[in-house]
């Protein structure tokens, strides 16, 4: 949960601070009759809506993140996974919400990124169950 936080933070960081954001086209059209000094205030108020999102899901994404760190024993599995989830799901919300093009070599790389947090998870599981076993 907390990769797919930080991927919708960084998503939310693109629209409040990016001069191609969508916030201009949509302020400029939708309220032109309240002149360009309301426009700007507007514009501004969205952007400033969208940066508290950004660090509302920052802010949820550590905190999921501390919790499953102090469930599992393993720090390198809680990583690994969070990390290859938020690689993924900053690709795909770049590639359908921004439109971003995302090469072959992009989907290879997320693939191996996803194998490799997986053996970490099943390597550290095997561990600790070995681990536990009684003598």
């Amino acid at each position: 949960m907390s990769g797919l936080l930080a991927a919708t933070a960084a998503a939310f960081g693109k629209v409040a601070f990016s001069k191609e954001s969508f916030i201009v086209p949509f302020v400029s059209s939708t309220f032109t009759s309240f002149g360009p000094v309301y426009c700007n205030l507007i514009e501004g108020s969205c952007r400033l809506f969208v940066f508290v999102m950004m660090m509302g899901s920052n802010a949820l994404m550590l905190a999921y993140f501390l919790d499953a760190l102090e469930k599992e024993n393993s720090s390198l599995m809680v990583t690994a996974i969070s990390t290859s989830v938020n690689f993924v799901s900053t690709g795909i919300i770049g590639n359908f919400i921004f439109l971003e093009p995302v090469s072959s070599t992009w989907y290879g790389g997320a693939l191996l990124t996803s194998c490799g947090a997986a053996l970490i998870s099943f390597s550290q599981k095997s561990h600790s169950m070995e681990r536990d076993k009684p003598i």
